[in-house]
């Protein structure tokens, strides 16, 4: 090991022990530092004769200085010491045996610190498991909350689909009630519809009744024209002459067809089906009445328009048995019979000129009645007489349904305009509502934070759902009510009071996350510096004060080589001192 000496006011070397012997100045005096240390501490210089690892150098250099003295040199001795060499030699020799006891304490820490850092060693290692069983866990604990975050966001768009299918099944639910609304006034008006098809139905069988007594009234007027007709018939013999066939006009018959005082006829249909042919019966001697036609078996016009008729077909007046010599009846002709003799076709033989003339002209006579009674009476106009060659008579159509009553046009939506509404609603510091909370708490994604839903009475629920984007924040709801009709928003919960008397808060931060502590590792007391022998007997220092040397040039921490080296030259200094000393004591 290599020192700096201290001489002439200059700080020389380093020098190692060998070299040291040769310097002249060089004794137990000189003030040494050892080269690991900068010399500006209290105890880096000593003297020599207290440093172990010089000894040996000292009694080189002593032995190099009596050189001169011609008997040291011959018996081959060192000098005998002085006094003052005995005393620091038994100086020395009580610091050795303190020495030895500080050593001996010295171990005895050493193993104690030994023990104390095999157990921090363990408990290092129990550390560092633990501490990595920790890291798995906050990392399992991160993918969980991710998968919980996801979640929750796919459960808020479910539950935004499922107040929307709310909504649709609530607006279907109220067609459902218009609808069962319609569907009971429909009943109640079938019910009257029965009610009037039923009074239709009485009106319609009295009805019936007076047709059929109508057609009674028919059967016995016609029956007593035919009576009437058949006795006022005129002898042939008293005929006037009759007209040719070219000067015979059918409209002359209508004047003569004026209503005649004494005849009342009831209603009659107008139109008359066709029978078959009518047939005269023959007139008894003693004026019988003619049996009476039924109306079914009466001609109707059309048939009886052609005259040529009874001339063409003479058959039928061989069966007619009239005898011109039985007694007439003193009653004067009828000016409709006389009428329509005078348009009859002159007749060629006088009988069966006769009778056919008679048969044509009560035909036409009870034709004629027919269609003026159809006419004037005011039964009698379009009401047809059923028949029995005639088609049944058709059912009377059924009433028409009464037409539904229109749906009732579906009342408008309130929510949209509650959300505008309560937007816009002014606050006391010029600011709507929505800038406000859109400041407080701006919203995220592609949702709208404005929700709504109806109440009784025409108001409306308006929410505001303050969400934040950082993870683990809660949710904040601002609910307020819009009462439309009167023009009022109020506040449902603290915080839309809050919002509404200017007092709002944003919403809280998200909870701060728990760190993980992991305990330090303890550091390493730094290496103390070593320490004189001096401040371990508690003795003050002997070396003197001097001026330090340069701080450049000397390190100021050693490295482990060096300090392992200094301990084994330290111990090996101290087995030569421990030799030194025995064999001074031998002497």
């Amino acid at each position: 090991m290599k020192y700096w000496i201290f001489q002439s006011n200059q700080v020389l070397g380093p020098y190692d022990s060998e070299d040291l012997s040769h310097l002249p100045s060089f004794s137990a005096e000189s003030l040494v530092c050892p080269e690991g240390r900068k010399g500006t501490v209290m105890g880096d210089w000593q003297r020599a004769g207290m440093v172990p690892d010089l000894s040996v150098a000292l009694v080189r250099a002593a032995q190099a200085h009596s050189a001169k003295d011609p008997v040291a040199t011959l018996v081959g001795l060192p000098p005998e010491p002085t006094l003052k060499d005995l005393a620091v030699l038994g100086s020395l020799q009580e610091k050795m045996a303190l020495m030895e006891d500080v050593v001996l304490q010295l171990q005895e820490g050493l193993r104690l610190k030994d023990a104390e850092l095999a157990g921090l060693h363990e408990e290092l290692a129990g550390k560092g498991k633990e501490s990595s069983e920790l890291r798995r866990e906050a990392d399992q604990l991160k993918c969980e909350t991710e998968l919980r975050r996801r979640e929750a966001e796919v459960l808020k768009v479910e539950a935004a689909d499922f107040k929307l299918k709310m909504s649709e099944i609530e607006e279907r639910v109220t067609a459902v009630g218009r609808l069962s609304e319609i569907i009971d006034k429909a009943v109640e008006a079938e019910k009257h519809v029965e009610h009037d098809v039923e009074l239709q139905g009485a009106t319609l069988t009295e009805l019936a009744g007076e047709i059929e007594s109508l057609r009674a009234q028919m059967r016995d007027r016609l029956a007593s024209v035919s009576v009437t007709a058949s006795a006022r018939l005129p002898d042939p013999g008293e005929l006037p002459p009759i007209s040719p066939a070219p000067e015979m006009v059918m409209p002359a018959v209508a004047p003569s067809l004026s209503p005649a005082p004494e005849m009342v006829m009831p209603a009659v249909a107008p139109s008359l089906s066709p029978t078959p042919e009518m047939v005269m019966p023959a007139v008894a001697p003693s004026l019988s009445p003619a049996p009476v036609t039924e109306l079914s078996q009466l001609p109707t016009l059309e048939q009886t328009m052609p005259l040529p008729f009874f001339a063409a077909n003479p058959g039928p007046a061989a069966m007619v048995a009239f005898d011109p010599l039985s007694p007439q009846p003193s009653a004067t002709p009828a000016p409709e019979a006389v009428v329509y003799d005078a348009a009859a076709p002159q007749p060629a033989p006088p009988r069966r000129k006769h009778s056919l003339l008679i048969a044509g002209v009560l035909g036409l006579a009870v034709l004629a009645a027919v269609a003026f009674f159809s006419e004037r009476l005011p039964g009698m106009k379009n009401k047809a007489i059923p028949l029995a060659d005639s088609p049944p008579m058709p059912p009377p159509p059924p009433p028409s349904a009464p037409e539904p009553a229109p749906a009732p046009e579906p009342a408008s939506d309130p929510r949209p305009s509650a959300i505008d509404f309560v937007k816009h609603w002014e606050l006391k510091d010029g600011r709507s509502i929505s800038t406000l909370l859109e400041t407080l708490a701006p919203a995220g994604g592609n949702l709208s934070p404005w929700m709504a839903e109806p109440l009784s009475d025409g108001r409306v629920q308006v929410n505001y759902f303050a969400r934040s984007a950082a993870l683990g924040a809660p949710t904040v709801a601002y609910e307020f009510e819009a009462d439309l009709a009167a023009k009022r928003v109020t506040g449902r919960n603290a915080a839309a009071k809050a919002v509404l008397a200017g007092k709002a808060a944003a919403p809280p931060a998200p909870p701060k996350p728990k760190p993980v502590r992991v305990k330090a590792k303890t550091a390493a007391p730094p290496p103390t510096q070593a320490e004189s022998l001096d401040s371990l007997l508690g003795e003050p220092s002997m070396a003197p004060q001097g001026s330090p040397a340069d701080g450049s040039a000397k390190p100021a921490n050693p490295s482990p080589a060096k300090r392992a080296a200094k301990a084994g030259s330290k111990s090996k200094s101290k087995a030569a001192d421990e030799a030194l000393l025995d064999d001074l004591l031998k002497e």
